[in-house]
């Protein structure tokens, strides 16, 4: 990109707007987008413009143009209009080349007369009618325009809650949620695809147990993504209130297991909240009572964001049981650890972050269906390749090769070394959770003598490709791979000695 100047230029903003819309006409020797049929077929179907009768008025090659003219005309304001054009060259290379690709908005809007070019926006929602009405308002047009929306409910007051002005009782954030929700259902974000939200709670919120279980029917709220705020202090509790529930809630599974499957039965009947809610109360009551602390010292209290008081305590480490349990059965809700993600918030005076990974080190062997390839290899290569999972983590035995989702470069992090008596090595993030006799425990808390560490649990997968990747010589040396081949390797490594360097090279076995 071009490199701004100190002195901003005097240019108008309406100016510049209408210099970004004004799109230029193709160049001769403008190369080709380097699309597959499927990107092809989404460009066509989502992100060309179309006329009035809907018909399609450009190409996906005139559309990445249009992206790229509209985008590097905000250098205008530190550049000249040559450097511009520079900019705007290259990023169209950029975008054609597949090495960036940008959201939906910007494909979909940039150059138009919305001009709308951001994917993701967090809303608040005060405890105040007029004011969730707005945000509803507001919501409704960022998802016209393309845009996906996040909200924290955790400042409304809770179901049951009194409201002064009328003398009648709150419905509650989960209705309200549910309000947005079928709000949502109902607007197409800007024509392309189903409106799209992201709420969050705090593990505080007297709510807390209705927000965990109101997704375990995939029937509701189908358009919110559903997450718990989890606090450093609430995960301590977590740790203490082991102490009274060793077992977490295996004690309970019976009575825990029938609430769920009443709770997922009257969600899955349910077209809007209603009567029937009724029910879904007081299978929470229930569930509430189950996971109570009842001794001196357990538990977290659950504080009504009104009152600022508290409206009974949890046990925290059954709590975040039931929200893995529930979680893996259902995909919702997802966690964020709200108090690690503000100490780095880079821009605290704007206020608290309200509504991101651990890690192997780059040379760690990953087993593939190739073999073993270092995951800084698959990073920097993009190579696509299934990966060997252990299928305990499902509960079940043996491994299994699986296409992996995404793999990524993290950064520098602090790391810790795992070395277990038999000789297995592991540097990781002090967070990455090892799986042990005792179950999932993070890498720095593993006692030495005390922790047993799972190693796999079936036999590992190797390349099929028998071919060396050697180049040949006059000596008549094996061209592809054999047992006898691996079994002299393994010699020559374990009990072997190698001279090199000069013209009396030798290789010896002992």
């Amino acid at each position: 990109m071009v490199k701004r100047k100190n002195k901003k230029r005097q240019i108008s903003m309406e100016s510049l707007w209408k210099y970004g819309r004004r799109i230029p006409s193709l160049p001769k020797n403008l190369s080709d987008p380097q699309l597959t049929a499927t990107g092809e077929y989404i460009a066509n179907k989502n992100y060309l413009l179309v006329d009035l009768s809907g018909k399609i008025i450009e190409t996906p090659k005139k559309m990445f143009w249009r992206l790229a003219h509209n985008v590097a005309t905000a250098d205008l304001l530190y550049s000249s209009t040559a450097e511009m054009k520079k900019t705007r060259d290259e990023f169209y290379r950029v975008l054609t080349n597949l090495e960036f690709v940008p959201n939906t908005p910007s494909f979909a809007n940039a150059g138009a007369n919305l001009q709308q070019l951001s994917a993701c926006f967090v809303l608040p929602i005060e405890d105040d009618l007029q004011k969730i009405g707005q945000s509803l308002v507001d919501a409704i047009m960022i998802h016209k325009s393309g845009g996906g929306t996040g909200f924290s409910f955790s400042r409304l007051r809770p179901y049951g809650s009194r409201v002064r002005s009328t003398g009648r009782v709150s419905s509650g954030a989960i209705y309200f949620m549910w309000m947005y929700a079928d709000a949502t259902d109902r607007i197409q974000q800007g024509g392309y695809r189903r409106g799209a939200n992201m709420g969050v709670m705090d593990i505080d919120h007297p709510d807390i147990l209705r927000w965990i279980m109101i997704k375990s029917s995939e029937f509701t709220v189908t358009s919110f993504n559903l997450s718990v705020a989890l606090t450093d202090g609430f995960m301590q509790q977590v740790e203490k209130d082991a102490e009274f529930a060793p077992e977490g809630l295996s004690p309970q599974k019976d009575q825990i297991d029938k609430l769920i499957a009443e709770i997922q039965k009257i969600l899955q009947s349910l077209a809007s909240f209603g009567d029937k809610m009724n029910n879904f109360e007081k299978s929470i009551q229930e569930l509430k009572e189950l996971l109570a602390a009842k001794q001196p010292g357990e538990g977290y209290d659950l504080i009504n964001p009104d009152t600022k008081k508290s409206e009974g305590k949890l046990n925290a480490k059954k709590v975040f049981e039931l929200i893995g349990r529930v979680a893996w059965e259902k995909g919702d809700p997802g966690v964020i650890f709200i108090d690690r993600i503000n100490v780095d918030n880079p821009t605290p005076q704007l206020g608290r972050i309200e509504s991101t990974n651990p890690c192997i080190v780059g040379s760690t062997l990953v087993s593939t269906e190739k073999g073993l390839i270092s995951i800084k290899e698959l990073v920097e290569k993009k190579i696509e390749l299934k990966i060997l999972t252990d299928n305990r983590v499902l509960g079940d035995k043996g491994v299994t090769l699986r296409p992996h989702n995404h793999l990524w470069d993290n950064g520098v992090k602090e790391i810790c070394r795992l070395q277990t008596k038999s000789g297995f090595e592991l540097l990781a993030t002090p967070d990455h959770k090892i799986m042990t006799s005792n179950g999932w425990v993070p890498l720095s808390k593993l006692q030495p003598d005390k922790d047993k560490v799972f190693i796999q649990s079936g036999e590992g997968s190797f390349s099929q490709l028998k071919s060396l990747p050697f180049k040949s010589y006059s000596l008549s040396l094996p061209s592809e791979w054999s047992a006898e081949l691996g079994q002299v390797l393994g010699w020559l490594v374990g009990d072997g000695w190698l001279r090199k360097g000069d013209k009396n090279c030798r290789v010896g076995f002992t």
